[in-house]
């Protein structure tokens, strides 16, 4: 189908400095030290000033063999499926995160920030781990961690589907919605 390297961590966002690309830069270059092997794609848009900032970033990080800048993909969910997971390392103005919802319908887990709602989800179902957004050795540690326990990363992937069976899909999230404006 996708010619693509395994184990791998998958990000989804606009390149936008919000999304925190540059955060998950540096953290990934603790954890391919950690985690030989490992590879992270970011697929997404943006300008082209947004994506050669990014790409220097990993150029100064000397990630350019396991870091993979990549546009976009009408192909998420079969990626999020083969993912070992998700990261949204957003460092502002995150709402509700999607991507997670995505993630979890899937069964895979998710490592986030703490920015809007995104920990609420995550703490609240069990389906990742969540990290203050500006600390980039956390979110480094969550991610190995994941990568080291495939066992964890099973137990937060189911965690996260039975939690978007129960919570997020669109039928009950539109019945809870109607309930609360009711």
């Amino acid at each position: 189908f996708l010619d693509i390297p395994y184990p791998f961590c998958l990000m989804l966002a606009t390149y936008e400095i919000r999304k925190g690309h540059e955060h998950l830069i540096r953290a990934f270059r603790i954890v391919v030290d950690r985690c030989p092997g490992t590879v992270l794609l970011m697929y997404g848009y943006g300008s082209t000033t947004e994506q050669e900032r990014i790409q220097r970033q990993i150029k100064n990080y000397r990630l350019d063999n396991c870091v993979h800048l990549c546009g976009f993909t009408g192909h998420t969910s079969w990626l999020i499926q083969q993912a070992e997971m998700v990261v949204v390392p957003s460092q502002a103005y995150e709402s509700f995160g999607l991507t997670i919802i995505e993630a979890m319908a899937l069964s895979t887990p998710v490592v986030v920030t703490d920015t809007g709602g995104m920990p609420e989800v995550v703490s609240t179902t069990g389906a990742g781990l969540v990290c203050i957004k500006q600390d980039v050795p956390a979110f480094a540690n969550a991610m190995v961690k994941l990568l080291r326990d495939p066992t964890l990363r099973a137990e937060m992937g189911d965690n996260g589907r039975l939690a978007y069976e129960s919570r997020y899909t669109a039928v009950r999230m539109a019945k809870s919605y109607y309930k609360q404006i009711i």
